[in-house]
Protein backbone atom coordinates (compact mmCIF):
# COMPACT_ATOMS: atom_id res chain seq x y z
CA UNK A 1 0.00 0.00 0.00
CA UNK A 2 1.80 3.15 -0.66
CA UNK A 3 0.31 6.41 0.94
CA UNK A 4 0.19 9.90 -0.81
CA UNK A 5 0.07 13.05 0.85
CA UNK A 6 -0.80 16.21 -1.79
CA UNK A 7 -0.95 19.66 -0.59
CA UNK A 8 -3.29 21.41 -2.46
CA UNK A 9 -2.84 24.35 -0.61
CA UNK A 10 -0.29 26.45 0.90
CA UNK A 11 2.04 29.99 1.15
CA UNK A 12 4.68 28.13 -1.03
CA UNK A 13 3.79 26.67 -4.26
CA UNK A 14 5.52 23.01 -5.06
CA UNK A 15 4.27 23.00 -8.44
CA UNK A 16 4.06 26.39 -10.68
CA UNK A 17 0.07 26.26 -12.42
CA UNK A 18 -0.88 25.94 -8.75
CA UNK A 19 -2.10 29.38 -6.53
CA UNK A 20 -0.37 29.91 -3.02
CA UNK A 21 -1.99 31.57 -0.71
CA UNK A 22 -2.06 32.01 3.52
CA UNK A 23 -3.03 28.47 5.04
CA UNK A 24 -2.74 24.72 4.93
CA UNK A 25 -4.76 21.69 3.08
CA UNK A 26 -3.31 18.74 2.10
CA UNK A 27 -5.22 15.78 0.62
CA UNK A 28 -4.12 11.95 2.14
CA UNK A 29 -4.87 8.90 -0.44
CA UNK A 30 -4.21 5.18 -0.27
CA UNK A 31 -5.57 4.25 2.83
CA UNK A 32 -8.91 3.14 3.36
CA UNK A 33 -10.57 6.56 3.36
CA UNK A 34 -9.12 9.56 0.98
CA UNK A 35 -9.09 12.68 3.66
CA UNK A 36 -8.89 16.31 3.04
CA UNK A 37 -6.77 17.73 6.22
CA UNK A 38 -7.86 21.44 6.28
CA UNK A 39 -8.94 23.41 3.84
CA UNK A 40 -6.83 26.45 3.34
CA UNK A 41 -7.71 30.10 3.79
CA UNK A 42 -9.56 30.56 0.42
CA UNK A 43 -12.28 28.33 -1.01
CA UNK A 44 -11.74 29.46 -4.96
CA UNK A 45 -8.14 28.94 -4.32
CA UNK A 46 -8.53 25.43 -2.97
CA UNK A 47 -10.98 24.28 -5.40
CA UNK A 48 -8.57 25.76 -8.40
CA UNK A 49 -5.87 23.67 -7.02
CA UNK A 50 -7.85 20.32 -6.65
CA UNK A 51 -9.16 20.88 -9.85
CA UNK A 52 -5.29 21.18 -11.33
CA UNK A 53 -4.46 18.19 -9.66
CA UNK A 54 -7.15 16.34 -10.82
CA UNK A 55 -9.06 16.08 -7.14
CA UNK A 56 -12.70 16.19 -7.16
CA UNK A 57 -13.94 17.22 -3.89
CA UNK A 58 -17.06 14.80 -4.39
CA UNK A 59 -14.96 11.77 -4.21
CA UNK A 60 -13.73 11.96 -1.23
CA UNK A 61 -14.88 10.06 1.88
CA UNK A 62 -13.79 12.81 5.04
CA UNK A 63 -12.26 16.10 5.94
CA UNK A 64 -10.58 16.88 8.94
CA UNK A 65 -10.81 20.70 10.51
CA UNK A 66 -7.57 20.46 13.12
CA UNK A 67 -8.73 23.63 14.62
CA UNK A 68 -10.88 26.99 14.13
CA UNK A 69 -8.30 29.40 12.48
CA UNK A 70 -9.16 30.71 9.29
CA UNK A 71 -6.24 29.81 7.24
CA UNK A 72 -7.14 26.07 8.00
CA UNK A 73 -11.25 26.15 7.39
CA UNK A 74 -11.78 28.78 4.56
CA UNK A 75 -12.08 26.92 2.20
CA UNK A 76 -14.68 24.83 3.61
CA UNK A 77 -17.63 26.63 2.04
CA UNK A 78 -16.23 26.44 -1.36
CA UNK A 79 -15.69 22.88 -0.80
CA UNK A 80 -19.16 22.14 0.10
CA UNK A 81 -20.64 24.06 -2.65
CA UNK A 82 -18.45 22.22 -5.03
CA UNK A 83 -20.03 18.58 -4.03
CA UNK A 84 -17.86 17.84 -1.12
CA UNK A 85 -19.46 15.14 1.07
CA UNK A 86 -18.78 12.15 3.96
CA UNK A 87 -17.60 12.71 7.45
CA UNK A 88 -16.39 16.16 8.82
CA UNK A 89 -13.83 15.84 11.71
CA UNK A 90 -13.51 18.50 14.03
CA UNK A 91 -12.77 19.20 17.30
CA UNK A 92 -15.45 18.98 20.15
CA UNK A 93 -14.84 23.13 20.65
CA UNK A 94 -15.56 24.24 17.19
CA UNK A 95 -18.04 27.11 16.55
CA UNK A 96 -21.73 26.09 15.69
CA UNK A 97 -21.65 27.65 12.40
CA UNK A 98 -19.44 24.71 10.86
CA UNK A 99 -21.65 22.27 11.83
CA UNK A 100 -24.59 24.00 11.12
CA UNK A 101 -22.94 24.63 7.48
CA UNK A 102 -21.71 20.94 7.18
CA UNK A 103 -24.87 19.60 7.88
CA UNK A 104 -26.52 21.32 5.75
CA UNK A 105 -24.56 19.86 3.11
CA UNK A 106 -25.13 16.35 4.16
CA UNK A 107 -21.89 15.69 6.26
CA UNK A 108 -21.81 13.83 8.99
CA UNK A 109 -20.18 15.54 11.61
CA UNK A 110 -18.11 13.95 14.34
CA UNK A 111 -16.92 16.07 17.12
CA UNK A 112 -13.52 14.63 18.11
CA UNK A 113 -13.11 15.98 22.54
CA UNK A 114 -9.60 13.28 22.29
CA UNK A 115 -7.99 11.53 20.25
CA UNK A 116 -9.39 9.04 18.33
CA UNK A 117 -9.00 6.84 14.95
CA UNK A 118 -10.29 8.43 11.44
CA UNK A 119 -9.92 5.41 9.66
CA UNK A 120 -7.38 2.46 10.11
CA UNK A 121 -3.92 4.00 10.46
CA UNK A 122 -5.43 7.69 10.13
CA UNK A 123 -5.76 9.14 13.83
CA UNK A 124 -7.27 12.97 15.00
CA UNK A 125 -5.12 13.61 18.39
CA UNK A 126 -7.16 16.65 20.14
Amino acid sequence: MMITLTMLYNNIAHDHRLVTGWGLSCLIEGMEKTVLFDTGGDGEILIFNMRILGKDPRTLDAVVLSHGHWDHTGGLGAFLHAGGNGELYIPGSFPERFRKDAARAGLEIIAMDGPGEIAPGIFFNR
